[in-house]
């Protein structure tokens, strides 16, 4: 629209150095710089490297590739996996930028090398549907796997089994790393000691809702001290180390709704996944509404 109106100015009404300098801008810094395949499906968005200088494609034909964000040239492709496994495959860089984390639903997990490309080793004893990488880098948690009921901790070097957290009632449906790393919390309201395996702290207040096979997602606030979890229409915060809920909001809705921390852990977004239904935010510490979006 900035170039049409540029070269409107410019070919049409009488000579301004405003419409001449729009007109430069625009071929400047909006020139096409990387195009790709139509014929074939991204399976998201490109992912930044955790230092801004390459992005990360994952294609549905199995493939990976790696481009320079500066230059846009390719760096570096990989076939992380075929045939049909391709077709429902996540890549996940490292905290450092050197390794690439993959996951297919039909596949173990493998990481690469996201310079080289070389694959420096597979996940086998699991065939987790969701990855993530601890804070550090050094380990990798596996769950919701097909085949297993139970979330895995990995040695992210090595690919040998750290810790095995065990499932109930069904699947381990989510599972992640504390901010420090030295904790993995479950679906099932457990925390647990990455390093020995202790069940340090379960959250009260699961049991009903594992009774009616329904499992929580949460997610760790910022400094590691709580947990938040949504509930139907309601968000429960609690504390990490003593298990105790400390903070219940109501939303005053009984849709299911996804709760975020910013990012200095100070207040919670809730959405409702899945809907362009408007946000609302809410103050962590004593529960009080702050805001809500305007839907357009």
């Amino acid at each position: 629209v900035a170039a049409l109106l540029a070269l409107e100015a410019v070919e049409r009404y009488p000579y301004t150095w405003q419409a001449e300098l729009a007109l430069a801008e625009v071929v400047r810094d909006y020139r096409l710089v990387w195009q790709y395949d139509r014929n074939i499906i991204l399976l998201g968005a490109p992912f930044p490297s955790p230092d801004g200088t390459r992005f990360l494609i994952p294609f549905n034909d199995g493939r990976l590739q790696v481009w320079d964000l500066e230059t846009y040239e390719q760096l570096l492709e990989v076939q992380a996996y075929e045939g049909k496994a391709g077709n429902f495959h996540i890549a996940l860089w490292s905290p450092s930028g050197d390794r690439i984390l993959t996951r297919s639903g039909a596949e173990i997990p493998r990481i690469w090398d996201a310079t080289t490309g070389d694959l420096l080793t597979e996940l086998r004893a699991h065939g987790g549907l969701n990855v993530a990488w601890s804070p550090v880098g050094d380990q990798v948690v596996t769950w919701a796997s097909e085949r297993e009921d139970t979330a895995i901790v990995w040695d992210a070097r090595t690919g040998e089994v750290i810790l095995s957290l065990p499932g109930q009632k069904g699947i381990v449906k989510w599972a992640g790393f504390s901010p420090d790393g030295l904790s993995v919390a479950t679906s099932l309201g457990e925390i647990y000691d990455v390093e020995t395996g202790e069940l340090l702290t379960k959250l009260p207040g699961y049991e009903g809702l594992l009774t009616n096979r329904r499992q929580l997602q949460m997610m760790w606030s910022p400094d590691g001290q709580s947990l938040v979890a949504s509930i139907g229409g309601n968000i429960a915060i609690w504390d990490s180390t003593s298990g105790e809920e400390i903070l219940h909001i109501s939303t005053g809705s009984e849709d299911e709704k996804r709760a975020w921390w910013s990012p200095t852990g100070d207040r919670l977004l809730t959405i409702a996944p899945g809907t362009r239904a408007p946000f609302n935010i809410w103050d962590a510490n004593t529960g009080e509404w702050l805001c809500t979006s305007v839907s357009s």
